[in-house]
């Protein structure tokens, strides 16, 4: 998803709780979310894309780590203990607000 849209639902779980934001990658100005098999029920917003089991990503290297606020690619985020997976009924509706901010 774009970074844009990424970086405040991220920072919003992780200030509901650390534990809530699983392993996060950086690449071409897009944040990648590990999330479980088939979440793609309710449907993303627009502009983020699901990629479904069996999909090829590559990864930026273990070694390249950058702080939330850092540019450029490489992990944004990445627990302790190795857990990837950031629960997406808690990630949906973060994306879907940060997507579709209410009117003023």
């Amino acid at each position: 998803m774009p970074e844009h849209t990424a970086r405040p639902a991220a920072q919003a779980l992780a200030g509901l709780s650390p534990d809530l934001v699983g392993a996060v990658f950086s690449i071409q100005g897009r944040w990648g979310f590990f999330v479980p098999e088939e979440s793609d029920v309710p449907r993303w917003p627009a502009g983020i894309r699901y990629l479904k089991a069996g999909v090829t990503v590559t990864l930026p290297p273990a070694c390249w780590k950058r702080p939330w606020t850092g540019t450029g690619p490489g992990w944004v985020h990445r627990p302790a203990g190795g857990r990837l997976l950031t629960p997406p009924l808690l990630l949906h509706p973060m994306v879907s607000a940060v997507s579709h901010p209410a009117p003023h």
